[in-house]
């Protein structure tokens, strides 16, 4: 599902593309391992998973770059979003340091893609031969209170159902804005005061589809 939070590259402006640097080994790694704090307080989580491939779980694993290791540092951070104490916030930019404004970015849209994903799997348990949500992302010129600014949609398609027993549109409700908030201009990277900050607007939309042809028994589980 995380894949697909991210839009192709645009075949008509070449800047618009996914970083290279961020391999599908870092993404898998932050799949595996996006659930393993979730058992801790919010603050306490996020502290942890900023220091997890440094001193935490991660650690140990050998032929890691320090740039992927902090990519991924990042991405866990965002996905709890807990308040991190002076120390940890100094951390946090020495790891953004070794990056670039728009890796920063990216890990920060993916840590909350992250999280919205746990909010609608809590259990982790994804059964993608049947699957009930689905996401695609997309480029887009037409967003901002005024429809002007360049940006990515990210559409969220649910199964259409009679009953929502896994309770998807409730999860999406209280949390959509969560990944929204990725394209706030005070969450852009990089230096704000001399407006070379690096990010760009976020939109998240909701569809309901027939993603599975199913039975009438099928849409009542």
């Amino acid at each position: 599902m995380l894949e697909h939070a991210i839009p192709e590259p645009s075949k008509t402006d070449a800047s618009r593309r996914f970083p290279p640097e961020f391999g599908n080994h870092v993404l898998d790694s932050f799949t595996n391992v996006m659930y393993f704090h979730m058992f801790m307080s919010k603050e306490t989580a996020s502290t942890a998973a900023l220091y997890a491939t440094s001193t935490g779980i991660m650690s140990s694993t050998h032929g890691v770059s320090h740039q992927d290791r902090a990519r991924l540092a990042l991405m866990l951070q965002a996905r709890y979003r807990g308040e991190l104490p002076p120390r940890e916030v100094a951390f946090r930019e020495a790891l953004r340091s070794t990056l670039t404004p728009e890796d920063v970015w990216w890990a920060q849209y993916l840590g909350r893609v992250g999280y919205l994903i746990t909010c609608l799997y809590p259990a982790g348990k994804i059964d993608t031969t049947k699957p009930r949500v689905l996401f695609s992302a997309e480029w887009s010129d037409r967003l901002g209170k005024s429809e002007d600014k360049p940006g990515l949609v990210l559409t969220i398609s649910l199964q259409k159902k009679k009953k929502d027993r896994a309770h998807y549109k409730e999860a999406l409700k209280d949390n959509l804005k969560v990944v929204e908030k990725a394209g706030k201009k005070k969450n852009w990277a990089g230096k704000k005061k001399k407006k070379k900050a690096w990010g760009m607007k976020v939109r998240v939309r909701v569809v309901r589809e027939g993603i599975l042809e199913m039975s009438e028994d099928e849409e009542d589980l």
